[in-house]
Formats: structure tokens, sequence, C-alpha cells
């Protein structure tokens, strides 16, 4: 049941991040005209992001995951509920802002708090599932929006949701198994002992959580759409039900992903993966579009997707966990963000093929950084990895 609670966070996450790429659709039909009004409604979700980050950077490691995540529940509800019953723009930015503050809060805690409860030799597979819930929400969030069959129709996807964070929201108060609490830590501490088992994994989280962002997944999830109709691939509904079989690429690989890291390793699945997305973005530069983008999504899935997240979540000190998987995923949603308010912008300067290209450098980067720096973390303790770093 505890999983079950946890994951819920996981499943918004998702959704939220997805569902908004119909609805950008029905919305272009009454009363978002221009690509800065859509960018501003997608971005702002990130905004909120930042804000659930620094809220959560403050408290998680001095008030437990439990507190984190009834917070987290209660602004997904209202940010759902506003945005469903919003008629003006501002209503939809401050709706998609009170959801992104849930984001980023719920961003640290859920695959924290999946890998202290994990056992070593489970453990990547277990911190996995709050990527597999992840690629769950974002394949409910493109169905919901393949449902939806007439413009007014787009306010209910955001009330399911509201109904699912109230779930989550009943469970984590309700729920007598969260006792993870933890000592408070001065915040100079963090300062005070700046040392090689800090220092090392803090730089590494960074560049691997703002790797997993400009390597360019999220401008396949939020414009999957705006894509194909942009390529004259296809129909609005066409495009719509194309933006389902990502979602369903997405989902079945990342279980393949689930069972593979805690056997053949976390850097050979990062490796193999960005190879695999270089390939897909090639085959899409050559026209084979559909093709290449299934690929990269599937590469995508079996690799940066739950990897990163499993790293993030094994490689920090216990005492620091929180704060410090704060900051690597605050880098991880300002390129995430800095992609949401770009894409459009960027397709009518380069045009998908420069867009695409960009990607690839990034992913050749990331290869390289995986190969020469990433320890691997298969099989050990979070005790025998905060170790390893000590001995630096």
């Amino acid at each position: 049941m505890i999983y079950l609670i946890i994951l819920i966070a996981s499943f918004l996450i998702g959704f939220n991040f997805s569902v908004i790429s119909g609805t950008l659709i029905f919305l272009d039909e009454t009363f978002l005209n221009t690509s800065f009004q859509q960018e501003i409604v997608v971005g702002s979700l990130l905004i909120g992001s930042f804000i659930g980050l620094l809220f959560v950077a403050s408290f998680i490691d001095w008030f437990g995951r439990r507190n984190s995540l009834v917070i987290s529940y209660a602004l997904y509800f209202s940010g759902a509920v506003l945005f469903s019953l919003s008629d003006t723009i501002d209503g939809l930015i401050v709706g998609r802002l009170l959801s992104g503050v849930a984001i980023g809060a719920s961003s640290v805690v859920a695959p924290m708090f999946l890998a202290e409860i994990s056992q070593k030799d489970k453990r990547g597979g277990i911190v996995s599932l709050h990527q597999l819930l992840i690629t769950t929400g974002i394949l409910f969030g493109y169905l919901s929006n393949y449902l939806i069959d007439e413009s007014g129709a787009w306010r209910s996807p955001y009330a399911a949701s509201a109904f699912i964070a109230a779930i989550g929201l009943f469970g984590a108060v309700m729920s007598k198994k969260f006792h993870f609490t933890h000592e408070p830590t001065r915040k100079t501490d963090i300062l005070m002992t700046f040392g090689p088992e800090i220092k090392k994994p803090l730089i590494l989280g960074i560049l691997l959580a703002s790797l997993q962002q400009v390597t360019g997944i999220n401008a396949i999830i939020y414009y999957a759409p705006s894509l194909l109709l942009q390529e004259g691939i296809a129909s609005r509904d066409i495009a719509l039900f194309a933006s389902v079989g990502i979602g369903v690429v997405n989902f079945i690989m990342t279980i393949f992903a689930i069972y593979f890291v805690d056997r053949l390793g976390r850097k050979p699945l990062l490796v193999y993966g960005s190879v695999g997305m270089i390939l897909g973005l090639i085959l899409s530069l050559f026209g084979y579009f559909e093709m290449g983008t299934l690929l990269y999504i599937a590469a995508f899935a079996t690799s940066m997707g739950p990897v990163v997240w499993v790293y993030l979540a094994e490689i920090y000190p216990e005492k620091f966990r929180g704060r410090l998987m704060t900051i690597a995923t605050f880098f991880n949603l300002f390129f995430n963000a800095v992609v949401a308010f770009t894409t459009l912008d960027l397709i009518r300067l380069v045009g998908v093929s420069g867009l695409y290209g960009i990607f690839i450098f990034f992913l050749i980067i990331s290869i390289a950084f995986t190969l020469r720096f990433l320890p691997e973390t298969q099989g050990k303790s979070l005790e025998e990895i905060e170790n390893s770093f000590k001995k630096i």
C-alpha cells in the first residue's frame, strides 16, 4: 500500500506533462491563439515546479516524506480543479502553476522514498517504478486527449486527475505505515562538510539530470501532436492517436528497463539507450518520422527515463539526500522549462531537422559523460555507495 500511495504522485507527474499536448489543440480553437500563449501555459507548469523544489528543499530532510506527499496531493487537487473550471488564460496559468508546485515536490520525494525503503538487490527496479508510473500517466494523458471528441470536453481529464489526487491525499493522510522521519540537519552542515562525498555526487547528479532534458524527450512529450501536424503527416485526430502510440511504447519499454536495470547495470543501459535515441533522431531526419520517433521513445524509456532517477536516488549521502536531490531536480526541471519555452520557436528558426541536430549533439556528450565519469551502483547498498565517494 505504501508503494501505491507514493506512485500515485509519479502517475500525476506524467499525466500533467502529457495531457496539455492535446489540450493545446482544443484551446487553439478557442482562446490560445498564439504560440507564445501556448508556451506560457505549457511552461507555467515548470515555473511552478521550481517553486515546489524551493519549498520541498526547506523541509524534506527536517520533517520527513509524508508531509511532502500530503502537501503535493493537495496542490495537485487544487491545480486540476482550477484548470478544469477556468474560462480565462489567467486561470489556466494559475492552475498549471499549482500543479507544477506539486510536481516539484513529488519529483524529489517519490524516487527518494522508494530508494530508502527498498532492498539493494531490488532497488533499481523499485525506483524505476517511479518512471513507469510517470510513463503510465503520460499514456493516460495522451489517451484521454484522443477520447475527447469536442472542444468543451478538454476539461474532463483535469477533473479526473483531481479525483486521483484526492485518492492519494486520503491515502497519505490516513496510512499508518508512513513513519520515515529524519533528525533535523543544520543547514550549515552541507557547506561545512562540502568534501568529495558531497561534491562529486552533486556535480554528477546535476549533469545527469540536465542531460536527461537537453537530449529532447519533452519536446516530443509536450508537442508530439503539434510536430506531426507541423510535418504535414497527419490530421488532428490521427496526430492525437499517434501520440497515444508514443505513450504505449514509452510504457512498455519502461517495463523492460525495470527488469534489466538490476541485471545489466545502470551504465550499459544509459549508453545503449543514448545510441538508440541518436538512431531514432537520424531516422526522423531522413524522412522516417514515425518510425524514428518511436525508436527514440523506446530507447529513452529503457535508459535515461528510469536510470537517471535511479542514480539520483542512490548517489547522495543519507544526511543530505533530500537537499542534494532537490538541487539536481532543479536543474532537470530548469532545462525541461527551456525545452518547453523554446521548442516551437526553434522549429520556426531552424526547422525540425535543426532541433533534432541539437538533441543529437547532447546525446553524444551524454555517452561520453557516462563512460568517463559515472560509477556503476548496481548491487551496492546506499551506505556502500556513500562510502565509495568518501574514499576519493
